[in-house]
């Protein structure tokens, strides 16, 4: 009499081991209730991001009547379907910040109101979920200057600066902000930080030297050191409006030496004569460029490897391209 109940003790045993092993099955391939998608809805959401992506590129070169709408959908769906990946909110923070730029405030108040309120609920959101990364705050400080709140820009910026030690773009940015302000402490320590980590910037070089000159700061002597260096291929352009590059800044170097007062004030005036050749030229435009970095670089392309394995192996997804305005 025991041999039959230990018998469908065992036949229970292996039809309940049997059926978890399904639904364990089913969940991987298929997905459940808070298990996130199966393959067959990665499929669809990879192609989603796709367009997304190009949609998001796209943005900076659509008709002023569209404001990439298609493309805050696609994030906006992609952040609830996929709360872990990261490229929903970054992506939807950026896609928000552009689109605003394609609105005339004077044009459209309302409209770029609800916009801009909405552009900063993105990025708040963004800081808590990546909570690391000055991205967040480079983006904040984007929307204040579009905005017109330049006190939360360069809040925003110093933020960036001190969470991204090791990239000097952030500081290049604050300093081309604040300039022309009136935060004499903010621009110095901006001009200083950006030029340390960029030393053969032609724009930066510019404003350091006339700032030292002003405060006759005896850093100058290896600043103008940094200046031979770096203009000597333009020495020839110069040389045509009779500045003798070498010559004069060793002048002026051995001066300053020497506790000649006049020589502040002498190289001052003689490098904004200096960069008013120099300016010009297409070095300068290319170092210009160089002091900022693109909303769109700060895009994720693509989701994390998790995603992906989600997919049955052997799955293969289409891509949908849209045109892109060049």
């Amino acid at each position: 009499m025991n041999k039959p109940s230990s018998s469908r003790k065992r036949l229970s045993a292996l039809a309940v081991l049997a059926a978890g092993i399904a639904i364990a099955a089913w969940l991987i391939f298929f997905g459940g209730p808070g298990m996130g998608p199966g393959p067959d809805e990665v499929t669809e959401l990879i192609k989603l991001k796709n367009r997304a992506i190009g949609q998001l590129e796209n943005i900076p070169n659509l008709e002023v009547d569209h404001q990439g709408e298609e493309a805050i959908a696609a994030f906006e769906q992609l952040a609830r379907r996929l709360p872990a990946e990261l490229i929903g909110p970054r992506n939807l923070a950026v896609a928000r910040l552009l689109s605003l730029a394609k609105l005339q405030k004077a044009e459209q108040p309302e409209k770029y109101s609800q916009l801009a309120s909405e552009c900063r609920t993105a990025i708040e959101k963004l800081k808590k979920r990546e909570p690391e990364s000055g991205i967040p705050y480079i983006l904040a400080a984007k929307l204040a200057i579009a905005t017109g709140d330049t006190g939360v820009a360069i809040q925003s910026y110093q933020d960036a600066c001190r969470m991204m030690p090791g990239d000097f773009v952030p500081w290049a940015e604050l300093f081309m902000l604040v300039r022309d302000g009136d935060s004499p402490e903010t621009r110095q320590q901006a001009l200083q930080q950006a030029s340390a980590a960029n030393r053969n910037n032609l724009v930066l070089l510019e404003h350091l030297v006339r700032a030292q000159a002003e405060a006759r700061d005896q850093a100058v002597l290896e600043t103008l050191d940094t200046a031979r260096r770096i203009l000597r291929p333009l020495a020839e352009n110069l040389a045509q409006q009779r500045i003798e590059l070498d010559q004069e800044l060793d002048d002026f170097s051995r001066r300053i030496k020497e506790g000649d007062e006049q020589a502040w004030d002498d190289l001052r005036i003689r490098m904004i004569q200096v960069f008013n050749v120099v300016r010009p030229e297409f070095a300068y435009q290319v170092d210009l460029n160089q002091l900022g970095r693109h909303v769109l670089d700060y895009v994720i392309h693509d989701f994390s490897g998790e995603i992906y394995k989600r997919l049955r192996p052997g799955d293969i997804y289409a891509t949908e391209g849209i045109p892109v305005t060049l």
